[in-house]
């Protein structure tokens, strides 16, 4: 099921598109996903003990481990925490939408690293009895930007890592995690596969002059049937999610209705909890993560 290590690099490529793919076509039910998500996984027995990787660590419907990827610039690494869950399992992004936990990471205990910078891969929306939950099916990689104290001398990475996996049910987990990091070593090439692989998941931030897709064209408010919703007009050829943050003293919704904005184009309505009126939502800074299976781009603004 696993591609050998020295042609593992080349298979994330690859395969990326097409589970950006899958994950709005809703194939897993198709058994075609779940078989992608096997062979980019980096997971299987043909990377045991290969160097970077760390020991896994069994939960429930779950493992999870640390990866460490390339070398960034000097004294900077690119690393990985990895988590794989039972097929039909799912996890959560940052913002976890109307129900959930989001990960949390402890790093305190490490030596020798100076700041850890967790990323978050673009999310999918996930459906279920309570709302819609955002995350991630299967498997997901958060990358870390590891800075060490001390560029020439071995580094420890441990994490407690805190997430929850959910079916039906959702289970807290806590895992206890730890792998070294060798001065200057070279990545094997499926860790750096992986780790890339996820990295290049992680949304940009839309620049001003941005033209190519997708991009968020313009965010308006207004008052919706007694409802504060925002417009959300993006342009994207291909079918579209966003996911807005705000503030904690707004519910923003995480299930945004899509209007037909035309061809090449996406409109979306998120209903914001909290606030009786547009006015309220002036001086607020807002961030819409915008994600297409052509890619995903963010985009902070503050509401005027």
């Amino acid at each position: 099921m696993f591609e050998r290590p020295d042609s593992v690099a080349k298979t994330f490529v690859a395969y990326g598109a097409a589970m950006m793919s899958c994950f709005f076509r809703r194939a897993r039910a198709a058994g075609l996903c779940a078989v992608l998500a096997a062979m980019i996984a980096g997971g299987g027995a043909a990377f045991a003990g290969e160097p970077g990787f760390g020991e896994w660590v069994d939960g429930h419907a779950s493992r999870t481990r640390l990866v460490i990827g390339p070398m960034v610039a000097p004294g900077e690494y690119l690393a990985g925490v990895q988590i794989q869950m039972d097929r039909g399992w799912h996890t959560y992004w940052r913002n976890p939408g109307d129900s959930g936990v989001p990960p949390s990471f402890d790093w305190s205990q490490s030596e020798n690293t100076a700041e850890t910078i967790v990323q978050w891969p673009a999310p999918v929306s996930i459906p279920d009895a309570y709302g819609t939950s955002i995350g991630y099916f299967d498997e997901v990689v958060y990358p870390v930007v590891v800075k060490l104290e001390d560029a020439d001398e071995q580094a420890l990475l441990r994490l407690a890592l805190d997430y929850a996996v959910c079916e039906e049910i959702c289970v807290p987990l806590r895992s206890e995690l730890s792998v070294k990091l060798e001065p200057g070593g070279k990545a094997s090439d499926s860790a750096t596969g992986l780790v890339n692989y996820y990295s290049r998941m992680v949304p940009p931030r839309q620049q001003p002059a941005q033209q190519h897709e997708p991009r968020i064209e313009r965010a308006t408010s207004r008052l919706d049937d007694g409802r504060v919703v925002l417009n959300i007009e993006a342009r994207s050829s291909m079918p579209a999610e966003v996911f807005v943050e705000g503030p904690a003293q707004f519910f923003i919704s995480a299930t945004a209705g899509v209007d037909d904005g035309g061809r090449d184009r996406a409109r979306f309505v998120v209903e914001v909890g909290g606030a009786k009126t547009p006015d309220e939502l002036a001086g607020a800074a807002l961030t819409a993560t915008l994600v297409s299976a052509q890619g995903a781009v963010e985009h902070s603004w503050t509401v005027d």
